[in-house]
Order: C-alpha cells, then sequence, then structure tokens
C-alpha cells in the first residue's frame, strides 16, 4: 500500500486467509515453516472469536469496496 493512500478508504483486490488450526503435524515436511510444535491449542471458543474478528474484516473491507455483505 502506498504511503499516500488513505488507510479508511483502501481495500485488497483479494484476500486470503491460511488458518492453521491445529499446531499437532508433525510431518516436519522440507517446505514448512512451521518451527515449534510444542505451543497450547486455541480453545475451540478462541477459534470462533478469531472466525469472527475475519468475518467482521471482511465485512469492512466489502463496504469499503461497495461490494454487497454476505454473512
Amino acid at each position: 500500500m502506498s504511503m499516500h493512500t488513505n488507510e479508511a478508504s483502501y481495500a485488497p483486490k483479494s484476500l486470503l486467509l491460511q488458518w492453521h488450526i491445529t499446531e499437532r503435524c508433525n510431518l516436519r515436511c522440507a517446505h514448512c515453516y512451521q518451527d515449534n510444535y510444542a505451543r497450547d491449542e486455541l480453545s475451540f471458543a478462541d477459534l470462533l472469536k478469531v472466525l469472527a474478528q475475519f468475518k467482521k474484516l471482511l465485512a469492512t473491507l466489502n463496504q469499503r469496496a461497495g461490494k454487497p455483505l454476505h454473512a
């Protein structure tokens, strides 16, 4: 984003959410950037909070772009 772009009106053309819902994978794939396999898992309630935050972000960006809001 340009330093001259108004942050309040910025809306990207696309957005990707890469969400690792578990830290339990132990395959240690060569291409994987995960380096800490002993982290605590988020609770289901915390996962729902993350999802709600992402939905709020999408709604805000859609509103900025003049797109209809979807649930």
